[in-house]
């Protein structure tokens, strides 16, 4: 199923890359040409085009989250935070947020390089999903679990929250409870975090409110005895 995505990403990919170039192209050299309307069209042909092209990305990551059994090794959290806050910091700067960690993060058998996509896309959507109009603060921290041998990481704000009848849609593909002009994305972050946990024998919960913000918890079982 993971090479069927992959294939069907790259053969539809390069169609629209080339729709793309070409309607660039066309506006490059009759742009004198062209009155308001036809480079409304333009636009609103090229901005379909690069949504399709995210689409497809997203669907290839929702893929490979669920392909090969993680490899588990020790990670320092705060290591792979680290590196997930440098990746983020031109959106973090753009939504002027504040991103905190509350107490020591620990080293636990997992994935890196999946546990760094939850945290990336669990602190994406935190500094997104915020009213303009107030502070915007985002808090990573870690506890033990109730379950032995787990640990739980939160990501928690203080954004526009999320109703309780919505708060299991939004783990589905490609679901979306805000229009495109509110809240740019496709859809599809989360339910890759739910394949994710579910690949690390984990599980991913959410805590939410209408206007107080949210906490995604993201539990995950620690195999390797004194790694933590």
């Amino acid at each position: 199923m993971q090479e069927l995505v992959y294939v069907a990403s790259h053969d539809l990919t390069e169609p629209l890359r080339m729709v793309t170039s070409y309607l660039g192209l066309l506006e490059r050299r009759y742009g004198d040409e062209l009155d308001d309307t036809a480079r409304d069209f333009i636009g609103y042909a090229v901005d379909g085009a690069e949504r399709m092209r995210a689409l497809l990305d997203d669907l290839l990551r929702y893929s490979r989250a669920g392909g090969v059994e993680p490899a588990r090794a020790p990670v320092d959290i705060a290591v792979v935070l680290e590196g997930v806050l440098r990746s983020l910091e031109p959106a973090i700067a753009e939504a002027g947020a504040e991103v905190t960690v509350r107490g020591p993060l620990p080293v636990l058998a997992a994935d890196p390089v999946q546990v760094g996509q939850l945290l990336q896309n669990l602190i994406a959507n935190a500094v997104k999903f915020h009213p303009p109009e107030r502070g915007n603060h985002v808090v990573v921290s870690a506890e033990r679990a109730e379950v032995a041998g787990s640990w739980r990481l939160t990501v928690a704000d203080d954004g526009i929250g999320i109703a309780p009848r919505q708060q299991e849609r939004i783990f589905q593909v490609f679901q979306r409870l805000h229009a495109r002009e509110e809240f740019a994305g496709t859809g599809i972050g989360l339910a890759i975090c739910r394949r994710i946990a579910d690949r690390l024998g984990g599980v991913v919960l959410v805590r939410s409110a209408p206007g107080e913000g949210s906490a995604f918890t993201v539990v995950i079982p620690d195999e390797e005895p004194g790694a933590a």
